[in-house]
C-alpha cells in the first residue's frame, strides 16, 4: 500500500463525489485533461499481474502491467484532434493522480499509445500504457556461497551472502534502490548490507575466525552478545573501487549501526596500506572516532554521546588535522587538531566491520580537500535502518536475463539458493514478506454493496497445493588457495607476460573459475616466496625472458574487481624503462615455486576459488496433505547457489504446511476505492454482520474507475486470491452474564491462530460499535446499571490469514 499525504486517511473516510480530486496531466501538450476545463469524463486504470514472469527479460518492474483509458468529449475546447494533434499527443507522457478533498496519490504513469475520436457521437478516447523502468542490466549472479578456510587440520566455514543480497545487487545494478544510492560520483565503496555483503561499488571479502551458523539475513555479523563461544565473530572488509591517497585528501565513510550497551572497538575502521587506520568505537554510551598510527596506541579524535538502537553514523577525515562526526544526519563534533602520531603518506584501500549489526556502508574520496563541506546523504531521515528484503524492503521483484537464461528461470534459481526466506504466491510469483509483516500491513476493505459469500468461487485453487517437494541444493564451495603454505594453488595466474610501459597501464585478467581476494594493493615481491605468501603479487623484469629483475621503487600497482573472477590490474610505472611482469631467472632454483620458469608470466592472485558444486537432494512430504489431496509434487531444480540442506528442509516444511490447505479464489469484488492500494497488497475481508469468518487475500488485479457519476466518484474492482495459512478460529465462546446494578461483567473468548482482538457492543436499541481499548482476549465492562440490561457483546478475533467472530453474549443487570 503506497503512502499518501498527511490527512489522506481522513479524506478517504469522508469520500464523496463532491470531494473527488483528479489530476491527469499530459506532459508534452501540458494539459490537465481532468481539470474543470478539461475534456475527460471518466478515467479507467487497470493493473494486471502476469501468472508467470516472461521468458525474456521482464518488461516492467514487478511483472505488473498498467493501462489507462480516458473517455471524454471530442467537441470540448481543450480536446485533442487525432488528425491535428496526433504528433504531439502520441509522444506525450501522462500521469494520473486521484484522491479526495484536494489530496491525491499517483495511480498511473505512462505514455499515450492511442487516440480515437468519433465525429458522429462526439466521443473521444485516449489509451496509455505504463512507463515503468525496465530491468535491462544483465547483472551476473555471483555464486558466492559458503567457502571453507584452511586452519591446520580443520576446515572453518564462512557464509558470505544469501538470496536477499543477490536480488538487491541485481536491482541496484538496474537503478532500483533498496538502500540510499551513493550521493555522488566520488563514491568508492557502496555495500547495501541487505541479506549479505555483495557490493555495488568496490568489492568485499569476509574475514575472521570460525563461524558455524548461517549468515544472518540482512545483517553483517551478529550482535556482540551473539558472538561465537570463543569470542570471535565474522567480519567483512570492503575494498575501495580505486587506490586513493590518504594524506591531504578527504575521506568520508558512513553506515547504519545498531548500537548496543556493550563496549566494542572497531565497529567501523578505515584502513590504509601502511597499517594505520581511523576507527569508530562504542563504549558506555559514547561513540568515539580514533586514530591508530603505524606505532603506539590509538588516540581519540572526536567523541559524542549515543543511545542504543539503530543510528546513522558518518565520519569525514582529512589527514593530518581534520575530523568531523555526524549522528543521524546531525553534526555532533569536529576537530582541526593535528593527529598524534602525525600521519605519513599512504593510500586508503578498505573499510572493515564486524561483530556489530551494520548495513548500508559507503565511502567517498575527494582530492586535495580537507573540510569539503559535504554532509551525509539526504535519504538518512527517511531510510528505515532495519530495512531488509525479508521484511518487505522489496515486494514484487522480477529479474532480467542472466547469461542467456530467462528471468523466471533465474528467479527460481535464486529462490532455491537460499530456501529459508522466499515463497511462491499462487500466481507463480515471489513475495519477500513474512506472514507477520503481511498481517501488520493489511488494509480493511469495505463490503460495499456486495455479498462476499456469493463471490467466493465454488472450487478452491488446488493447482498450488503441493504435498511433496524436492530440492536439489548445490553447494558452491569456495576453496582458499593455501596462501602461506608450500601447497599454493593460485586463484588466478597470468597466462601471458604483461608489458608495462612508462606511465599508466590497465590490464583486465579473467580466471577460469569465480574467485575473490582480500587485498587491493599488489605486492612487488623481492623473493620467490612472495608468490606463496602475498594475496596479490607481481614481479618485474627489464626483459620479457626474465634475465634481469627490476629492483627499483618507482612502480606501484593495485587491482579492482571487474566482475566474477575478473580483475583490472592498474600499474603506474614512473621509472624510465619499459618493464615486463615476468618470472625472473634469479627466482628459479631447485625448489621451484609454483613450477614457474624464467620468462613465465609474473602476476598472480592467491584468494578463494569457487569450484564445481556438489548437489544434495532434499525430499519432504506432508502426510496430512497427501491424505486430503493425493500426491502433488513440486521439484526445485538444481542451483549453483546454496545455503544448506537444513535450510532447504525448513523452507520446504513451511511450504508444505501452507500449500496443503485449500484456499479460495474470489471473483472480482467491487468496493469504494482507496487509490493507495497496489497489486500485491494484503486485504482483510470481513463480514460486518459477524456471521461469516473473514480471510486475508492479496490483490492480483485492479480496475479503478474514476467518474463523478459513480458512487463516491471512484470505485475499485479488485481480483483477490486468499493468502495461505491457518485463519483464526474460536474454540471457546463468550457466555451470557447476570450481574447486579453497580457491578461489572467480564466476557472471554479463546481462539487459535489469533494475534489481535476487537470487542464490540450493541445497545438494546442501536448498532454494533467498537469498544475503545477493548483489544484483549477478555473484556470487562465499566460498572453497569439496570438501563444497560440487554446489551450484547461480541469479539472479532484477527490473525495473519483471516479472522473469526464470536457469538454475542447478553448481559442482564438486576436492581
Amino acid at each position: 500500500m503506497q503512502g499518501g499525504p498527511a490527512g489522506f486517511d481522513a479524506a478517504v473516510a469522508s469520500r464523496s463525489a463532491e470531494t473527488l480530486t483528479v489530476e491527469a496531466v499530459a506532459a508534452t501538450p501540458g494539459a490537465d485533461v481532468a481539470s474543470a476545463s478539461g475534456w475527460a469524463e471518466s478515467i479507467i486504470i487497470e493493473r494486471q499481474m502476469s501468472g508467470e514472469l516472461p521468458d525474456a527479460a521482464s518488461d516492467v518492474v514487478g511483472g505488473v502491467s498498467a493501462t489507462a483509458t480516458v473517455n471524454g468529449d471530442a467537441r470540448a475546447d481543450s480536446a485533442p484532434s487525432p488528425l491535428r494533434d496526433a504528433a504531439s499527443w502520441l509522444t506525450s507522457g501522462i500521469a494520473v493522480s486521484a484522491g479526495y478533498g484536494g489530496l491525491t496519490v499517483p495511480v498511473f504513469t505512462g505514455g499515450v499509445s492511442k487516440l480515437d475520436a468519433s465525429e458522429a457521437s462526439g466521443a473521444l478516447r485516449l489509451d496509455a500504457r505504463d512507463a515503468a523502468d525496465r530491468l535491462t542490466q544483465p547483472a551476473r549472479l555471483r555464486p558466492w556461497g559458503t567457502y571453507r578456510r584452511r586452519d591446520g587440520n580443520r576446515e572453518v566455514w564462512a557464509h558470505p551472502t544469501n538470496t536477499a543480497g543477490v536480488v538487491t545487487s541485481i536491482l541496484h545494478a538496474n537503478g532500483i534502490r533498496v538502500t540510499p544510492a551513493p550521493r555522488s560520483s566520488t563514491c568508492e565503496l557502496s555495500v547495501p548490507g541487505i541479506g549479505g555483503w555483495l557490493a555495488d561499488v568496490g568489492w568485499t571479502y569476509p574475514f575472521g575466525a570460525s563461524r558455524s551458523s548461517a549468515w544472518e539475513a540482512g545483517r553483517f555479523g551478529p550482535a556482540v552478545a551473539a558472538q561465537n563461544a570463543d569470542g570471535t565473530y565474522e567480519g567483512v572488509a570492503g575494498y575501495l573501487e580505486h587506490r586513493r591517497a590518504f594524506l591531504g585528501n578527504s575521506v568520508m565513510f558512513e553506515a547504519f549501526v545498531n548500537v548496543t550497551a556493550a563496549a566494542f572497538a572497531g565497529v567501523l575502521r578505515l584502513a590504509n596500506y601502511n597499517g594505520s587506520s581511523v576507527g569508530v568505537d562504542v563504549a558506555s554510551g559514547t561513540l568515539s572516532v580514533t586514530w591508530q598510527g603505524t606505532s603506539g596506541g590509538p588516540s581519540t579524535l572526536l567523541s559524542a554521546s549515543i543511545t542504543t538502537g539503530w543510528h546513522h553514523v558518518c565520519v569525514e577525515v582529512g589527514a593530518p588535522a581534520y575530523a568531523k562526526l555526524w549522528i543521524d544526519g546531525v553534526a555532533v563534533a569536529s576537530s582541526t587538531t593535528v593527529w598524534a602520531p602525525t600521519p605519513t603518506a599512504t593510500d586508503v584501500d578498505r573499510i572493515t566491520w564486524g561483530g556489530y549489526q551494520v548495513q548500508a556502508v559507503a565511502a567517498y574520496w575527494r582530492s586535495g580537500a580537507i573540510n569539503t563541506g559535504a554532509v551525509p546523504t539526504s535519504a538518512v531521515a527517511s531510510f528505515a535502518q532495519e530495512a531488509d528484503v525479508s521484511t518487505g524492503a522489496i515486494d514484487l521483484a522480477s529479474i532480467p536475463d542472466v547469461d542467456g537464461r530467462g528471468s523466471w528461470e533465474v528467479l527460481q534459481d535464486i529462490a532455491q539458493a537460499e530456501l529459508g526466506m522466499v515463497g511462491f504466491s499462487e500466481a507463480g510469483r515471489f513475495f519477500f514478506k513474512s506472514r507477520a509483516d503481511l498481517a501488520a500491513s493489511t488494509a480493511p476493505v469495505a463490503t460495499w454493496d456486495t455479498d462476499l459469500v456469493d463471490d467466493v468461487r465454488p472450487t478452491v485453487s488446488v493447482d498450488s497445493i503441493i504435498t511433496r517437494a524436492t530440492a536439489k541444493v548445490a553447494k558452491s564451495i569456495g576453496v582458499e588457495s593455501g596462501r602461506g603454505t608450500l601447497e599454493v594453488t593460485p586463484s588466478l595466474l597470468a597466462d601471458n607476460v604483461i608489458e608495462v610501459p612508462v606511465g599508466s597501464t590497465i590490464v583486465v585478467l579473467t580466471a577460469d573459475s569465480p574467485n575473490m581476494v582480500d587485498a587491493q594493493a599488489v605486492s612487488l615481491i623481492t623473493a620467490a616466496s612472495g608468490a606463496l605468501n602475498a594475496p596479490v603479487w607481481m614481479t618485474l623484469c627489464y626483459d620479457s625472458t626474465g634475465i634481469t629483475r627490476y629492483t627499483g621503487s618507482d612502480v606501484s600497482a593495485w587491482i579492482r574487481n571487474a566482475g566474477v573472477g575478473s580483475w583490472e590490474l592498474n600499474i603506474r610505472n614512473d621509472s624510465a624503462f619499459v618493464l615486463y611482469a615476468a618470472w625472473p631467472s634469479a627466482f628459479v632454483s631447485s625448489a621451484d615455486v609454483l613450477g614457474l620458469k624464467a620468462g613465465d608470466p609474473g602476476f598472480g592472485i592467491n584468494g578463494v576459488t569457487f569450484e564445481k558444486a556438489t548437489t544434495v537432494l532434499v525430499d519432504r512430504s506432508n502426510t496430512a496433505g497427501v491424505n486430503a489431496w493425493g500426491t502433488r509434487l513440486h521439484a526445485f531444480g538444481d542451483t549453483a547457489w546454496r545455503q544448506d540442506a537444513a535450510a532447504a528442509a525448513s523452507f520446504i516444511d513451511a511450504l508444505l504446511v501452507d500449500t496443503s490447505r485449500a484456499r479460495a479464489q474470489l471473483a472480482d469484488v467491487t468496493v469504494p476505492a482507496d487509490p493507495r492500494w497496489q497489486i500485491g497488497d494484503p486485504i482483510r475481508l470481513t463480514d460486518w454482520s459477524g456471521r461469516v469468518p473473514g480471510i486475508v487475500a492479496r490483490i492480483t488485479s485492479i480496475r479503478l474507475t474514476i467518474d463523478r457519476e459513480a458512487e463516491n466518484g471512484m470505485v475499485g474492482t479488485y481480483g483477490l486470491r486468499q493468502i495461505p495459512g491457518a485463519a483464526p478460529r474460536i474454540t471457546s465462546q463468550p457466555v451470557d452474564a447476570a450481574v447486579a446494578s453497580g457491578a461489572t461483567a467480564t466476557f472471554t473468548v479463546t481462539a487459535s491462530a489469533a494475534t489481535a482482538y476487537r470487542w464490540q457492543m450493541r445497545p438494546v436499541r442501536g448498532d454494533w460499535a467498537d469498544i475503545p481499548g477493548a483489544t484483549a482476549a477478555s473484556y470487562t465492562t465499566p460498572a453497569l446499571s439496570v438501563a444497560d440490561s440487554g446489551r450484547k457483546y461480541r469479539c472479532n478475533v484477527i490473525g495473519a490469514a483471516g479472522d473469526d467472530w464470536s457469538r454475542h453474549a447478553i448481559v442482564t443487570v438486576s436492581a
